[in-house]
């Protein structure tokens, strides 16, 4: 087969990371990927990837959106760019990931798919597509019935003035209905979402992870001369979290809230990797970390933790957890969104608690203790098949076959 993957990245960041896993896979398979995206970080000059707006469409695009909330109107070059490709590599699947990120104009693209009969798949890799214009929901219900009045329409894509959410939510509505042959896929906790939104609801909606390299990045490593280029004590108990400080929905202000209610209590030591704000007031014996891009290093906190913290308030599923179990290290974290969905009871390495209980937050933190070889085990092996590129690849090559000869 050929497959032709769009997402607004190629290779950076968490969804860069799972196209990367997904077009190695499919080859490794036999199958010929070619990558489609519009990411303002990178570059690749590599046969096979695409990238489909410049800068100046991308920004002039988000000021567009800013000022007067709607989408696409300088995105008809990169979406005729990709169209153009589509064309020129007939590809059986497109394999469409974020949509969204100011690059394309989904429903031009959207309506050229399904006019063209091409197999779909749409891998929802967070909420946008059962959503008005949000990518979260959080609290909010309305994605169930029709989106409306959106009390978010600053955040992400941010429209400063208008409320377009009835107007995307009724396009979305048309677009899809229009398809003979789409599936739309997501990890457990966005499924369970979309199978009751009025958008989603009969359409054919599948389970499938997202893929997670475990065994090239994610890893148990060795994080003994880490500890000590930090300054942290050989026997304390290492309390992680790694969050952008600066997102209000990553959640990080309640991890310098639970510092502060531990305060200085003897043998812990509490590191936070993604301070990136001075914004908030954070507790001095608390080490901080600014945003890490190596995954490399990133494994190697993962494995200096003893402890992992999530308090994320709205995920499709924490992906770091997941790294943070793939290194060996158990975790603990508010019960909300995609980490309540993680699939693991065994308490010996997950520990959910009720969302904002701070109190309960550090009951759960001081129940572990240092890791040993068998919890590094159990971590491990929890996670191991279920998230494995080689078990997500395969589900969706098998998704890809069925419906390629519909």
């Amino acid at each position: 087969m050929k497959i032709l993957i769009v997402n607004i990245c190629a290779q950076y960041g968490s969804t860069g990371q799972i196209v990367s896993i997904l077009k190695q896979g499919y080859e490794k398979n036999g199958h010929k990927a070619i990558v489609c995206y519009g990411s303002r970080k990178e570059t690749i000059n590599q046969k096979g990837y695409y990238k489909l707006a410049n800068i100046i469409e991308s920004y002039l695009s988000a000021l567009f959106y800013r000022f007067l909330g709607y989408q696409g109107f300088f995105l008809n070059r990169p979406t005729n760019r990709l169209i153009s490709i589509i064309k020129k590599e007939t590809p059986d699947i497109v394999q469409m990931l974020n949509i969204h990120g100011y690059y394309l104009d989904e429903f031009k693209l959207l309506s050229y798919l399904a006019k063209a009969d091409i197999p779909t798949v749409y891998s929802m890799m967070d909420e946008y597509a059962y959503m008005g214009k949000c990518v979260f929901s959080y609290d909010c219900e309305k994605y169930k019935e029709e989106c409306y009045d959106c009390k978010l329409k600053k955040e992400y894509p941010t429209s400063l003035f208008f409320d377009r959410s009835k107007f995307f939510f009724k396009k979305k509505n048309l677009v899809y209905d229009s398809f003979k042959n789409i599936v739309f896929t997501g990890v457990p906790w966005v499924v369970s979402r979309a199978q009751q939104s009025k958008l989603l609801r009969d359409k054919d909606i599948r389970i499938v992870n997202e893929p997670i390299d475990l065994d090239k990045f994610f890893y148990p490593q060795d994080a003994t001369e880490l500890k000590k280029e930090l300054f942290i004590p050989k026997d304390n108990i290492v309390v992680l979290t790694v969050a952008v400080l600066s997102s209000p929905r990553k959640g990080g202000k309640y991890f310098l809230d639970l510092c502060r209610q531990m305060g200085n209590k003897e043998g812990y030591s509490f590191v936070y990797v993604g301070y990136d704000t001075d914004e908030y007031d954070a507790p001095a014996h608390m080490i901080k970390i600014p945003y890490v891009s190596s995954m490399n290093r990133l494994a190697e906190l993962f494995s200096l933790a003893d402890v992992f913290v999530s308090t994320t308030l709205s995920d499709t599923i924490p992906n770091a957890c997941i790294n943070a179990l793939g290194c060996g290290t158990p975790i603990t974290g508010f019960d909300l969104s995609g980490l309540s969905f993680i699939g693991i009871n065994d308490s010996a390495i997950v520990k959910l608690v009720p969302p904002f209980d701070i109190k309960a937050l550090e009951n759960a933190v001081c129940s572990f203790s240092r890791k040993d070889s068998t919890i590094i085990r159990k971590c491990r092996d929890s996670v191991y098949h279920d998230y494995s590129p080689d078990k997500v690849v395969g589900d969706y090559l098998n998704i890809f076959e069925k419906i390629k000869d519909k």
